[in-house]
């Protein structure tokens, strides 16, 4: 829910997430701020489809995954508030790296 922190456990700590929305730029943005340290923080992150969140910022404490908001379907091109939890999700894209192909 937009507003709501939640505490989420990521590879190398636990973090609050705190979801928000500005309705004059219609813009979803995110917070995140470490539980072990809350010097560790960055707030306003913009939640933009198939953007991994962070992935600009080289910080040692952030967490490894790449969380990245997208629609698996592939037919969304926008994160909205009809969308975002129905078909756009926020997702670990880092699992499965590892694949082998044989083929």
């Amino acid at each position: 829910d937009i507003g709501t922190t939640f505490e989420i456990d990521l590879e190398n700590g636990s973090y609050n997430m705190t979801l928000q929305y500005n309705e004059v730029g219609e813009l979803f943005t995110i917070d995140l701020v470490s539980i072990d340290d809350d010097t560790h923080k960055i707030l306003g992150e913009p939640l933009i489809i198939d953007r991994q969140l962070w992935g600009w910022c080289t910080y040692p404490w952030l967490p490894p995954e790449q969380l990245i908001p997208m629609d698996e379907s592939g037919q969304e091109t926008e994160i909205n508030l009809d969308n975002l939890g129905q078909t756009v999700k926020l997702l670990d894209n880092s699992l499965g790296d590892d694949s082998d192909d044989d083929d």
